[in-house]
């Protein structure tokens, strides 16, 4: 059933949240705004921590999630009927994952500041730090559900031949797609405004694009 997965869903969406709260510090994009509010570090919330907290209330919010995440996941999907091995596999992908995105997050920071290492394959290099920073994240919100389809696949219709999944081939899915969406995401960093977030971050930060 739907709900037995429910906690791989919020578990994931614990993460991206995550994510996007660290994204809009100071330290790396910089940006006051996120779908036209203010994003956590800049937020004023009715509570008794003075301003000039709130970034690190932001650090602290982020990696507060990434531990409940974790937890949920972990806990959760076992709780629902999952085997500890089918968990712990989802939760070993996830990791990697995360690990990735750090890679691929200070790649795009220092090609920032230092400029590109391969400036005769500028593009390949664009595409590497999209997939290291976007397109492991979407790789993980394909990976994760094979992982469990796959470890209930005995219970599902004979017509669906789930242990045919190739995870290798939802991988390069990822892959793409996270290109493609870096790049309609720098095309609209132009127009910013209109979408919720600062216009013309990327120029701000010297964001290679």
């Amino acid at each position: 059933e739907l709900k037995n997965v429910l906690p791989l869903a919020c578990g994931m969406e614990y993460l991206h949240t995550s994510s996007l709260i660290l994204d809009d510090l100071p330290a790396q994009d910089n940006s006051d705004l996120r779908r036209g509010r203010p994003t956590l570090h800049k937020a004023v919330i009715d509570d008794d921590i003075p301003e000039n907290l709130c970034e690190g209330r932001a650090q602290l919010a982020a990696v507060d999630l990434i531990a409940i995440s974790m937890s949920v996941i972990n806990h959760d999907l076992v709780k629902n009927g999952f085997s500890p091995e089918c968990v712990n596999q989802v939760v070993t992908e996830i990791s990697l994952s995360m690990h990735d995105l750090c890679i691929g997050q200070m790649m795009d920071l220092r090609a920032a500041h230092m400029g590109m290492e391969r400036k005769n394959e500028l593009l390949d290099e664009l595409d590497h730090i999209a997939w290291f920073k976007t397109g492991k994240a979407i790789e993980i919100v394909l990976i994760t559900p094979a992982i469990l389809a796959m470890s209930f696949s005995s219970s599902l219709s004979s017509s669906v031949n789930v242990q045919s999944i190739n995870l290798n081939s939802i991988r390069e899915l990822g892959r793409l797609m996270g290109i493609l969406f870096q790049m309609r995401d720098d095309l609209l960093d132009v127009e910013g405004e209109n979408i919720g977030k600062p216009a013309a971050l990327d120029v701000k930060n010297n964001t290679v694009t």
